[in-house]
């Protein structure tokens, strides 16, 4: 079955889980949300004690959590899903406590108040047509490196995009793959995805707490 990395709601760590799925569906429109690869092994053996999901519960949270980066959740996606929630508990005895909300919601808080800020520092970049970095920008990068949500290199191909939006020339990710300058119509229409992933995120929380 699945590996301890996929048992979402075995706690905080649920967000990282649906960066990773968006970064393998849909790389281009979920570029500002991967994960750190690091931080999601460590989060895999520190969870190695928790039972894994079944594949009925696993067939429901991805397809709950795939949807979650594109589109808004319907209260019949989240009645899925809590269903799901339940039966991963009942089954296994293992509860979602407050403090695993909690987390979640502080993180997946943090990661879209970073990427509305990278964005809207590349618009400013590209209006200015010199890069620009914001001081609550570098305050949560500063914040997502010390957590280890994200990845250092990712961080770093933030920058050179921002870099890039200000100079209007290509630049080079994190694995060496060229890009074009941002542009701005992919950038606003990720920041509206952020938007929706973001209320998504809150539904699935509260989902939690009422399963």
């Amino acid at each position: 079955m699945k590996n301890a990395l996929y048992v979402l709601i075995a706690g905080a760590f649920v967000v990282l889980y649906l960066y990773q799925e968006a970064e393998a569906r849909y790389r281009q429109v979920a570029e500002f949300l991967k994960p750190s690869i690091a931080k999601a092994q460590n989060i895999q053996r520190s969870t190695e004690k928790y039972p894994e999901l079944s594949a009925a519960e696993y067939s429901v949270i991805s397809a709950v959590s795939t949807k979650a980066m594109q589109l808004p959740l319907l209260e019949a996606d989240l009645a899925k899903f809590r269903l799901a929630v339940k039966s991963y508990t009942d089954r296994t005895g293992v509860s979602v406590t407050e403090a695993h909300i909690r987390t979640f919601t502080q993180a997946s808080e943090d990661s879209a108040r970073y990427n509305y800020e990278l964005g809207r520092c590349i618009i400013s970049s590209m209006d200015m047509k010199q890069p620009f970095e914001s001081n609550d920008l570098i305050e949560l990068r500063k914040k997502l490196q010390e957590s280890g949500l994200v990845r250092s290199t990712k961080l770093e191909t933030d920058r050179r995009m921002i870099i890039a939006a200000g100079h209007n020339e290509p630049y080079v990710d994190e694995f060496d793959q060229k890009w074009h300058p941002p542009r701005r119509e992919e950038v606003l229409r990720k920041l509206d995805l952020l938007e929706v992933t973001r209320q998504n995120f809150k539904k699935m929380a509260e989902a939690y707490r009422s399963k």
